[in-house]
């Protein structure tokens, strides 16, 4: 940035807004080192050189995204540094439960607050916390009193397969005294 103003030793100094920018930090102040220790005198005045002025800036705070295994074991760490407004993106589940799914990561223990879509950083660290689902154990299907079941229908082919062998073996006696 350069001020196109033409001054004289001796001619007061108007500092310019500043223009420039830079990622994840907040201008401050223009100094006359780099350092940033020499301010700028309220009746700056050119002198018998070019002068040179700095900027100064401040970090803009960072966040991060903390996961909580909610019941579950394992870690799980998220280290990318989030600026408000930042999206974030939900990390694949590493944690386990025995006896237990996953089902999904939620902004609060209990599941009740979805993370929504477009998620993005606030202004403050943030916690998710994985929600499971217990396993269902399998368990044998028992026919309940008065309903019906297939035992009956094999305990018939089965009687009916014997009967059959023994006629045939009834038959095949019969043919050979002839």
């Amino acid at each position: 940035m350069t001020d196109a103003t033409e001054y004289y030793t001796g001619d007061a100094i108007a500092v310019k807004a500043n223009e420039f920018t830079y990622a994840h930090k907040y201008f401050v102040k223009f100094t006359l080192d780099a350092a940033g220790t020499q301010e700028i005198p309220a009746d700056f005045k050119m002198g018998e050189e070019d002068i040179t002025l700095y900027a100064q800036w401040e970090g803009e705070p960072s966040y991060h995204v903390f996961y909580d295994a909610n019941g579950g074991t394992g870690t799980m760490t998220d280290a990318t540094e989030y600026y408000t407004d930042d999206p974030i993106i939900v990390l694949k589940n590493v944690f386990t439960r025995e006896g237990y799914t996953f089902v999904k990561f939620t902004l609060d223990a209990a599941g009740t607050q979805e993370i929504p879509d477009g998620f993005k950083m606030g202004q403050a660290d943030i916690t998710l916390y994985a929600q499971w689902e217990k396993v269902k154990e399998e368990t044998p299907e028992v026919p309940v009193s008065g309903e019906s079941s297939h035992v009956g229908m094999y305990l018939c082919v089965m009687l009916a397969a014997a009967a059959g062998a023994v006629w045939m073996l009834v038959l095949k006696r019969k043919f050979q005294q002839q």
